[in-house]
């Protein structure tokens, strides 16, 4: 959990919670999560369309301010403090990563590589560097992370430290 938030807070997010800590809403100006209490992240809208269920998305009010619970334990995805609009991490098209209970940590949702993926193209094909990995697991390899990732932010980085970890 540790290594998730350094990771997060390499990018424009920040996120620095021990279990045992609850946020007011108006910590560094991002509202708390309406469930667990903890501090989210900041998250473009962008990321809703290609992440939320269809049928939830068409329910979502897009015009307010969305929040990506990084609580490992909440199981909100996200949520919005103007209307209170609360999504499940069940109502997201794929899992994600660092949620409790996650079958498959999905490291690049724009080529939809995972955890597993990585750490046997390490092992077996001595393949280190993104391009390399994705290029072995997409005819077409993209970078769309501000829509397809759920965090909006690239997964290079989670990305080299599960090649740090293979290495060790």
């Amino acid at each position: 959990q540790q290594k998730l938030i350094d990771t997060i807070n390499q990018g424009h997010y920040k996120v620095d919670l021990p279990e045992s800590v609850e946020v007011s809403e108006e910590a560094n100006g991002i509202p708390a999560c309406l469930v667990c209490h903890k501090q989210g992240a900041e998250v473009p809208n962008t990321v809703l369309r290609s992440n939320l269920k269809p049928a939830v998305y068409k329910q979502t009010i897009l015009e307010d301010n969305f929040h990506i619970c990084m609580n490992p334990g909440c199981s909100v995805a996200y949520y919005t403090t103007q209307r209170k609009q609360l999504i499940d991490k069940t109502d997201l098209k794929r899992e994600l990563y660092y949620k409790e209970g996650s079958v498959r940590q999905i490291i690049c949702y724009c080529n939809n590589v995972d955890r597993q993926q990585i750490e046997d193209t390490v092992r077996n094909y001595d393949i280190i560097d993104w391009e390399g990995t994705m290029e072995r697991y997409s005819n077409k390899v993209q970078e769309k992370c501000e829509i397809l990732n759920p965090t909006g932010l690239c997964c290079r980085e989670l990305f080299a430290e599960v090649v740090a970890e293979v290495l060790v």
